[in-house]
């Protein structure tokens, strides 16, 4: 409103036009990693882990190898990378092509347990992952010659039921672990082994403590 020469006018406006939203960062998170562990007798293991990412731009992710095993394969979206000598890894990871929020990380680590003998405990340490993770899946396809009871760590029995293989062509007996909201700490679990030989020549149920 404005006055001239004695007499007032009005002017009026409109409503102001919303400024643009800006869409906040995605918080980069790992919304599902999938593991397969396989052993043999002779003690020769691969565990081979693919995660799944949730990203909007290109971010470092960092990983820390289990101790006693060495990194085989790398690939970012099926694209084979380098690899580092260190345990502790820093990895520049981005949507995949055509994705807006998705990518792709996959490790094979191995390592050498030694000769299974006729009982033991078999430890298994999954990669710390720098990034939440929603869930962690383990399937683990070991000897037949033995049975295997948890006794630590902080991978749960998982959906599959015992005996159910994750792939058809995956040799010896087969387990199902999982955990939920993985922090940094790589997930965790402890088998004991004896010689199953209650369907085959004495029982091994003594071997137990």
């Amino acid at each position: 409103m404005t006055s001239r020469a004695g007499c007032w006018s009005v002017t009026a406006r409109g409503p102001a036009r919303p400024s643009a939203s800006v869409r906040p960062p995605l918080e980069p998170l790992v919304t599902a990693a999938s593991a397969w562990l396989v052993s043999t007798m002779e003690g020769k293991a691969r565990l081979t882990v693919q995660y799944a990412l949730q990203l909007d731009r290109e971010q470092p992710l960092a990983l820390t190898l289990p101790e006693g095993w060495r990194l085989a394969r790398l690939a970012v979206d099926d694209v084979p990378r380098p690899l580092p000598a260190e345990r502790a890894l820093t990895i520049p990871v981005r949507p995949s092509p055509g994705s807006d929020h998705q990518g792709r990380l996959a490790l094979t680590l191995e390592r050498d347990y030694g000769v299974l003998h006729l009982s033991g405990r078999l430890p298994v340490e999954l990669p710390g992952v720098s990034w939440p993770t929603r869930v962690v899946d383990l399937e683990a396809s070991l000897p037949a010659v033995f049975e295997y009871r948890r006794v630590g760590g902080s991978l749960e029995p998982g959906p599959t039921v015992e005996g159910e293989a994750a792939s058809s062509d995956a040799p010896g007996r087969h387990f199902s672990f999982r955990q939920f909201l993985v922090g940094a700490v790589g997930p965790t679990l402890e088998l004991r082994y004896a010689v199953d030989l209650e369907h085959r020549y004495f029982s091994a149920r003594g071997a137990r403590p």
